[in-house]
């Protein structure tokens, strides 16, 4: 089931943002830290394991909601409901295992894999400024 997104799409605007901000902050602490790459790569490997949490959690809750608005018998639906959440969860161990080899094998910079996965953070906090300036201007008298 594809859904059609409007260009004001939130979901969408949040995506967008996070990625800005995951670009930004890669190219600013890059120049702050005197051109080191391990801080930089550190930023973009962070908000790479973002973006694909991001994904998991949503193709997660999209199939579990698929699995309970199934008309089928509850056996079955009670089955692909738990194979959705051992998926999920093992999604998860899997991101764990990917985050364990950016510090130790490719020797990222922790506060910069760090502040790649406050990425989505940004992207909250700018779709959240854009929603109430609509609001505010949706409110005023012309």
């Amino acid at each position: 089931m594809t859904r059609v997104r409007r260009p004001g799409d939130p979901l969408r605007g949040f995506e967008r943002d996070s990625s800005v901000a995951c670009l930004a902050m890669a190219a600013a602490l890059w120049a702050l830290s005197g051109w080191r790459f391990d801080v930089a790569g550190g930023v973009l490997a962070g908000g790479g394991l973002m973006a694909v949490s991001y994904a998991l959690i949503k193709g997660g809750v999209e199939g579990a909601a698929r699995a309970l608005a199934e008309a089928e018998g509850t056996r079955r639906r009670r089955a692909r409901l738990a194979l959705a959440v051992v998926k999920y969860l093992t999604r998860y161990a899997l991101l764990a295992v990917v985050a364990y080899g950016i510090l130790t094998c490719f020797h990222l910079h922790p506060a910069g894999v760090l502040a790649g996965a406050l990425s989505p953070v940004l992207g909250a906090v700018g779709q959240l400024v854009r929603m109430s300036r609509a609001r505010s201007r949706a409110d005023r008298p012309l």
